[in-house]
């Protein structure tokens, strides 16, 4: 199995990018002392704790054309349903489809969003 983990910064993207480690409520508290208006989340185990935690107001997701035969589920059992509304969809080569999906604030708990 092979994972890629971005560990650097260019330097022209120093002002606009930074890196932050923890669990959820701890990366909420250190990302609130910046400026940045997005947060890219990535990853399944990531993703989940943070629909669980109610915390995403929009979500992107890549279909890539191919079944792995292992890996971390992206979507697990989370506690109630989480509603979502679709808003794009954009065809990429090599038969990558990007789906944009707004997340239905009546059904997740009213915390802060990412």
């Amino acid at each position: 199995m092979y994972a890629a983990h971005i560990t650097e910064i260019l330097k022209c993207y120093e002002d606009r990018i930074a890196f932050v480690k923890g669990k959820i409520s701890e990366i909420l508290s250190k990302v609130s002392k910046f400026v940045y208006r997005r947060i890219y989340v990535d990853g399944g185990k990531r993703m989940q704790s943070c629909l669980q935690a109610g915390v995403l107001k929009k979500m992107i997701i890549t279909f890539i054309p191919i079944f792995l035969g292992c890996g971390v589920l992206l979507f697990c059992h989370f506690e109630k349903n989480i509603y979502l509304e679709h808003k794009e969809i954009e065809v990429l080569g090599f038969g990558l489809v990007k789906s944009h999906y707004m997340i239905d604030k009546e059904h997740l708990p009213q915390r802060g969003r990412v």
